[in-house]
């Protein structure tokens, strides 16, 4: 899902569709040109509502479980870091800077989670719980669907 945002965007802004051949040199010539238009169709934004909402659900859900102890947690952790940077990439394509910071930080956070599982505790989980939240209502606010 996350790879067809890409064409998606890519077809928007340049017109090329998948499976197009294109030079390089006329690709850099497209973005060049329109690396300043932060213009996006209101399909463009449902989608990535749809995406980032289903991720966040999911991180949010397998923090629960994780809580639960019904997951383990390297398995876990290694599926909210690859949620956490598919919404960092996401929203920085759509130009919602404030999101895809939030998701960087995560994502360091997570890294140097994942070099020490043992320093991970209810603390742990609750700041990523609220961090989760935050990134929602920035995502929200992002789309000028909510205030923060």
């Amino acid at each position: 899902v996350c790879i067809d945002n890409i064409y998606v965007f890519i077809e928007f802004f340049f017109g090329i569709k998948k499976g197009d051949s294109v030079s390089c040199i006329t690709f850099e010539k497209e973005f060049t040109e329109h690396e300043f238009e932060y213009v996006f169709s209101d399909e463009m934004k449902n989608i990535y509502e749809k995406d980032t909402s289903k991720h966040i659900k999911s991180i949010n859900s397998k923090l629960i479980k994780l809580r639960d102890k019904k997951v383990s947690l390297e398995d876990t952790i290694e599926d909210i870091y690859a949620l956490i940077h598919s919404i960092k990439g996401d929203s920085s394509i759509m130009g919602f800077i404030l999101v895809s910071e939030l998701a960087n930080e995560l994502e360091v956070y997570i890294s140097k989670l994942q070099k020490d599982f043992s320093s991970y505790n209810s603390n742990t989980l609750d700041f990523l719980l609220k961090k989760t939240n935050i990134l929602k209502t920035l995502m929200y606010k992002s789309l000028g669907k909510g205030k923060i």
